[in-house]
């Protein structure tokens, strides 16, 4: 295959790899009832969180893809960024969110010290550590890159289990119709509730 068709087909699957991402993210970003995901910020975390690292040092190593060690520098560098938006993102939302003392401060709260609070220190410790490995010289060995991406992954996983998880315990409208138990009186957060706090 000719040099200008592969950049074609590589230009044609990054732009529709945006918009699988953002597509997903839209349908979350754009409930307007649910605290953690009405935020314009869920398209970009979805992007940003697309990680392969892992999978390339496997790869190479069992013998099923040439790659120089110069080419996964240049990927560890570019995880080690978007590892870096992704915290800046979250950093952003929170200050957003837990500033003016509204609602979304029992996002924050519930996030830094409530019930999804392992998720949280999870994803931000590990995020940094994986920026740190990527982007240190001295550090990018295979070993610490294989650990960095899955400290990625971990990371972004304990993300998306914060977004659906803490998505239903604060409702921004009241529920119509009758409760149940996966809901919450309105009002009062469910994690609230069963805590006694």
């Amino acid at each position: 295959m000719s040099p200008t068709a592969l950049r074609v087909i590589s230009v044609v699957a990054l732009v529709c790899a945006v918009l699988v991402h953002s597509v997903t993210a839209w349908i979350f970003g754009l409930q307007a009832g649910r605290e953690m995901w009405h935020t314009a910020l869920l398209a970009p975390w979805f992007v940003s969180s697309a990680l392969v690292m892992a999978a390339v040092i496997g790869l190479r190593k069992a013998g099923y893809l040439k790659l120089d060690q110069v080419y996964l520098v240049k990927l560890a560098k570019l995880l080690g960024a978007f590892v870096l938006v992704d915290l800046y993102f979250f950093g952003c939302d929170l200050l957003t969110e837990g500033f003016p003392a509204g609602s979304g401060l029992e996002v924050v709260q519930m996030l830094v010290s409530g019930p999804l609070a392992p998720h949280f220190w999870v994803e931000i410790v590990g995020c940094a550590a994986c920026a740190v490995i990527c982007l240190t010289p001295a550090l990018r060995r295979n070993g610490l890159l294989v650990a960095a991406s899955l400290l990625a992954i971990a990371g972004i996983f304990c993300k998306r289990v914060q977004l659906l998880v803490g998505g239903f315990q604060i409702s921004n409208l009241d529920l119509p119709g009758p409760l149940t138990a996966m809901q919450h009186t309105p009002g009062t957060p469910a994690w609230r509730a069963s805590t006694g706090a």
